[in-house]
């Protein structure tokens, strides 16, 4: 997961260069059609069974979700300064726990929940809803996370019983196909750099997005998701060092209580792993 935190981050820096110049539409279709590209030959080689789900149901769910929340992330990163962007995401492992409860019967420990939740006040600490007006990019970035929480939970069932290149080709087709219309009609002559960007953030979103799936194969949903919150560190640094953004001190304030959240969620939850390996087996009943 620490991986995919910064390719993601590394992919929403090349997504806010291209959106100064570039409609959000004809980004998202250009990196679903590079991702789709990229993972194509892996899927051809891993044979039939990979065009083959096991829960066609749940993956139509991650190939909207995935999508859904593809384009609105990206819409955000181009509308908003990057840390309040990824900041707002924030509110998706909240959103998940819901999910990961109801979904995959995953037992949430009160100090999970005490910790994501003091997360979330620090997303709200930088949105300040009722004292500054809410711009339209705000509400796309609110629907981006709860997008995001469907397809993690939908990654997290799916890999219980189809193979990791199924949740890979899949959403990009998918993508490839919803943003074409859209991403032709608001299409752009691209510059040679321009180009260049696309096809390094169609690249590092994909190999992002396998470090995701395996991540979520190899651990709970409600304890993986929180991780990314250390993204908001590399997205504030970028924001100054090459968009001149400088955090405001509700900024500041509501990235310090996320931070500390997702640093003592992980902390915590290594330490309850680790107890739980350290304890005796049971005593046998046989005679």
């Amino acid at each position: 997961m620490l991986a995919a935190v910064g390719l993601f981050t590394a992919t929403v820096t090349f997504v806010k260069v291209l959106g100064e110049d570039l409609d959000t539409f004809q980004i998202v279709f250009i990196r679903s059609v590079v991702g789709f590209l990229f993972v194509l030959p892996f899927a051809l080689r891993g044979g039939k069974s990979v065009f083959i789900p096991k829960r066609p149901w749940v993956l139509l769910v991650r190939m909207v979700s995935g999508n859904g929340n593809l384009f609105c992330s990206f819409y955000a990163v181009t509308h908003l300064h990057l840390a309040a962007a990824i900041a707002i995401s924030f509110v998706r492992p909240l959103l998940l726990i819901f999910l990961a409860i109801w979904f995959l019967g995953e037992v949430i420990r009160w100090r999970r929940w005490t910790a994501t939740i003091v997360g979330f006040l620090g997303a709200l600490v930088m949105i300040r809803p009722g004292f500054v007006e809410i711009e339209f990019a705000v509400i796309v970035a609110l629907m981006g996370a709860a997008f995001g929480a469907a397809s993690h939970t939908s990654v997290k069932l799916l890999t219980q019983s189809d193979r990791h290149l199924t949740l890979l080709v899949y959403p990009s087709l998918f993508g490839c196909i919803i943003f074409m219309p859209p991403g032709l009609y608001y299409w752009q002559a691209l510059t040679l750099y321009q180009f260049g960007l696309l096809i390094v953030m169609g690249g590092s979103m994909i190999l992002a997005q396998t470090c995701v799936v395996r991540a979520f194969a190899a651990g709970e949903a409600t304890f993986v998701s929180p991780i990314q919150f250390i993204r908001l560190i590399g997205a504030a640094l970028i924001g100054y060092l090459i968009f001149g953004e400088v955090p405001d001190l509700w900024t500041l304030a509501g990235a310090t209580i996320i931070v500390s959240a997702a640093v003592y969620t992980a902390h915590r939850e290594i330490k309850v792993r680790s107890e739980k390996k350290s304890e005796p087996p049971p005593p046998s009943s046989e005679i």
